[in-house]
């Protein structure tokens, strides 16, 4: 199927210079009873198994017209006449058999697409995974090689194993659902929050004009304490600069350590680690 723009551009030129060749070839070889003709059901086919069906009846129609106009004339009798109806009907063959392979590519490409959404999304939360905030970070790490650093940020929620215990699993994930929600709101569009694994997140952002993410991090322990009031949930947050030389894992470890900081600090509460 074809994806590049000049794909199609290609081809139809390909194509119409066939129909021009042919035309000629067998207006040359005798007109009406040359077999030269037959060319033009064999690309015809082609274009059925690769291109959109109004491509494929936008040529066969040229290649019909073609057909009457310049190589059965003068002599339009009634095999002349049938070899065009056959040539039209195989173009409305192969138009069908077009838009059946073009909806079944659309279908896989749409599968394909939920697919990649469905590994890169945590489906408690619907924020993005682990996996997919590794990926993140690894773009973040390779831009921050060519000086535009990043902030991480993971946030590991203070409390929470009491709301378990005390209200259910349910209240638990109503609680995990509500921070995401509220995590995703302090942040930029471009910035990335994800669910790292049980009450752990990760939030990824370029460096803002403060360069060390503190007003981020502010923004997400407030934001956190705002949502979790009513059940006692608040946020210990570990930060962490992204730079040139930095390895994802190295990153992650050091965001991780300093998180455990605040933790041990009383929690609710924001600890920065450089590198």
């Amino acid at each position: 199927m074809v994806q590049d723009h000049r794909g199609p551009l290609l081809f139809y030129g390909w194509s119409a210079a066939v129909t021009v060749l042919v035309t000629i070839a067998a207006r040359v070889d005798g007109g009406a009873g040359s077999p030269i003709p037959v060319v033009l059901f064999l690309t015809l086919g082609f274009m059925a198994a690769a291109y959109p069906p109004y491509g494929v009846v936008a040529t066969g129609t040229l290649m019909t017209g073609c057909y009457l106009g310049l190589i059965a004339v003068p002599h339009l009798d009634v095999p002349a006449l049938f070899v065009a109806a056959i040539l039209a009907a195989f173009t409305v063959l192969c138009a069908m058999a077009s838009a059946n392979q073009w909806e079944a590519y659309e279908r896989q490409a749409m599968l394909l697409r939920t697919h990649e959404v469905l590994a890169a999304t945590d489906p408690l939360t619907g924020c993005l995974n682990r996996r997919a905030f590794l990926d993140r970070l690894d773009r973040a790490v390779t831009a921050a090689g060519t000086g535009a650093p990043s902030v991480v940020c993971v946030v590991d929620l203070d409390g929470f194993k009491g709301v378990n215990d005390r209200d259910g699993h349910a209240a638990g994930d109503a609680v995990l659902r509500a921070v995401t929600a509220a995590l995703a709101g302090v942040v930029r569009e471009t910035d990335t929050v994800a669910r790292l694994g049980g009450d752990e997140f990760a939030v990824l952002s370029a460096a803002g004009p403060d360069g060390d993410g503190a007003a981020l991090a502010a923004r997400l322990r407030a934001a956190v304490a705002a949502v979790g009031a009513g059940c006692g949930v608040t946020a210990s947050i570990g930060m962490t600069p992204v730079v040139a030389g930095d390895d994802v894992h190295e990153v992650l470890g050091r965001a991780d350590r300093a998180m455990y900081r605040a933790k041990a600090g009383g929690g609710d509460r924001v600890a920065a680690l450089a590198r």
